[in-house]
């Protein structure tokens, strides 16, 4: 087995960690600790137009067409970088949009215009197959509209607006985005 990466791999290891270094530097990411947002539009605008966050999903819905090797190697490039946001909660958001049928909403992630942020884990009840959460949760870089939870069961997007009481907390890692809210179950 040749785990040597490809010629197009090779590619978005240099283009990725180019455009880290040139519009994402970590100067960047020091200069956002402690905002209420941790991207900077244009840049995430931009990454946006280099596929990123459609990098492993169909050229039928928007994206790229790699795959998770290709993904991999983009967030090793991102990890180096130290370069902060909702990156890879964005990604798996444009999964879930994308295979639950919401190609629209998919085509935004991919296009930039929506950041999905996450509910971590284990911080609110999942009622049922249909995604209804209730209960206090935690968010992690939620500072966009959107907000994935993901388990073994079951992955869903909620809106955040949609939740109660949402206030930022501190957060050990200054360039992290930490809430906390209430999700209400319906009646």
């Amino acid at each position: 087995m040749d785990l040597t990466p490809s010629t197009e791999q090779l590619e978005i290891i240099d283009s990725s960690a180019a455009f880290l270094r040139d519009r994402w530097p970590i100067t960047q990411t020091r200069e956002m600790f402690g905002a209420a947002a941790n991207v900077d539009g244009e840049a995430w605008r931009a990454a946006a137009e280099l596929g990123w966050f459609g990098l492993g999903l169909p050229e039928s819905v928007g994206g790229i067409g790699g795959g998770l090797a290709d993904e991999a190697l983009l967030f090793r490039e991102i990890g180096r970088s130290l370069a902060s946001g909702p990156m890879l909660s964005s990604v798996l958001g444009a999964r879930v949009a994308t295979f639950g049928g919401h190609v629209e909403l998919a085509g935004r992630i991919i296009g930039g215009e929506e950041r999905v942020g996450l509910v971590v884990p284990g911080s609110c009840d999942l009622v049922g197959p249909d995604g209804v959460i209730s209960g206090d949760v935690q968010l992690l870089d939620a500072d966009g509209t959107l907000a994935l939870i993901a388990t073994p069961e079951i992955a869903v997007l909620v809106e955040v607006g949609a939740l109660d009481d949402v206030v930022t907390v501190a957060c050990i890692d200054p360039a992290g985005v930490v809430a906390r809210g209430r999700a209400a179950r319906p009646r």
